[in-house]
């Protein structure tokens, strides 16, 4: 019995050593958890701490024709997508093992017969085509709509692991002072800086697996930092050729050398607000709700990252044609256009209609602080430098492919 351990100990080492091999990214991550035979279970589990292997269902897993680099990565992407610190919702763990399942699928991993992967890839297909994006948000949506006893047949199909540890992590934070919550803290922190290091290597490993590891540890923090930064960044102060006399700067020149009688003033005494844009991509492509849900965002941002500037909201929405374009001077007017607020539009996407009006707005003397234009990317972008401060925030499933302006800062949301 020791010796049929042994041997089964021996396979699964050596199944280490090759997923190692074959994926360098993932080798010190899965050496943390260090897989280990344990009859106690199942089938295979992870508790965060290690990932915990079934003697027999491993020798099955193999003999069946399955690979065993994709149980392991299967279970390897639950912690690194910090599934097992935060199980909430009755489908949470469906939707977990749809999200790594996607991602196992996108590597060309091999857990099974063509026939279940095509059925999986038409779950992937049905949820992009409903809501445009792939996440665990879409997918929860997806799975809310659905009977349980079609939700029972995706289980079948999608559940390759044991969840039951998950639930001794899933109370972190919540008791304070409890030890075993400040264990699972540290544990769920660890986890976030290892997916944090991962994603400079995400997009090599694949687009499933960058997109859900900066869902994962990114989120809502990130972007939020990435724009602030874009919006308080300091721009170049241009000379205020107004104000500046020439015959008394050249007669002083010419007189005393290199001592002109009057500085060029390097300040405009400009007193008009800065306008913060931010744009909206009206075309049938683009969903209300997730626009609403970031035009909220902006205008927190904005409140908070200028807070004593001299700005000025501003939404234009445009598909074609510039369908809407309201300043927001206060909180209460915002609040007023959010709660009426709907897509305007719906035709195709031309970018340029935006770019033009504010290029014509800057010429007549308007100040643009910047713009920030909402969009799955799918349109038609100007093809030159108007001079106009840009970031294309991208939403959407695909927005990697998205090739934006060379002028423009990018931004991929996926979704949010």
């Amino acid at each position: 019995m020791n010796e049929d351990r042994e041997a089964v100990k021996d396979i699964l080492s050596k199944c280490v050593n090759a997923f190692c091999a074959d994926y360098g990214y993932f080798s010190y991550p899965l050496s943390v958890l260090e897989p280990q035979i344990d009859d106690a279970i199942d089938t295979i589990a992870t508790n965060g701490k290690n990932i915990l292997i079934n003697g027999r269902f491993l020798l099955e897993w193999i003999i069946g024709g399955k690979s065993p680099s994709a149980l392991l990565m299967h279970t390897l992407l639950h912690n690194l997508l910090l599934h097992p610190f935060k199980v909430g919702a009755s489908d949470y763990d469906l939707i977990a093992d749809i999200s790594v399942s996607n991602i196992v699928d996108d590597m060309n991993l091999r857990y099974d017969s063509d026939k279940a992967l095509n059925q999986r890839k038409a779950v992937y297909k049905s949820i992009i085509d409903e809501f445009n994006v792939f996440n665990e948000n879409s997918i929860g949506k997806f799975l809310s709509e659905k009977s349980e006893s079609y939700k029972e047949n995706l289980r079948e199909l999608f559940t390759v692991c044991d969840h039951s540890y998950w639930r001794n992590n899933s109370n972190t934070g919540q008791s304070g002072g409890d030890k075993t919550d400040e264990k699972n803290e540290e544990l769920l922190n660890f986890w976030k800086n290892v997916s944090t290091g991962l994603i400079e290597s995400a997009r090599v490993v694949g687009e499933a697996f960058s997109s859900a590891v900066k869902a994962a540890v990114g989120g809502k923090y990130d972007y939020r930092n990435f724009l602030k930064r874009f919006l308080t960044a300091e721009e170049r102060i241009e000379p205020n050729d107004e104000e500046f006399d020439y015959i008394y700067y050249c007669l002083g020149l010419k007189n005393y050398g290199n001592m002109p009688l009057i500085e060029n003033l390097e300040y405009k005494d400009d007193k008009d607000f800065s306008d913060v844009v931010i744009a909206i991509d009206t075309s049938g492509s683009t969903q209300g709700e997730p626009v609403k849900r970031f035009a909220e965002e902006m205008y927190s941002l904005v409140s908070q990252a200028l807070i004593g500037d001299k700005v000025r909201f501003r939404i234009i929405e445009c598909d074609s044609e510039i369908r809407d374009d309201v300043l927001i001077r206060d909180r209460e007017q915002f609040e007023n256009k959010m709660r009426n607020f709907e897509i305007k539009g719906g035709g195709g996407t031309d970018f340029r209609p935006v770019f033009d009006r504010l290029y014509s707005d800057k010429q007549s003397g308007r100040r643009i602080k910047g713009l920030i234009y909402f969009t799955d990317g799918y349109g038609i972008f100007p093809e030159k430098d108007l001079g106009i401060k840009t970031c294309f925030v991208l939403y959407g499933a695909y927005s990697y492919k998205v090739k934006t302006p060379y002028f423009a800062y990018r931004l991929e949301l996926g979704g949010i």
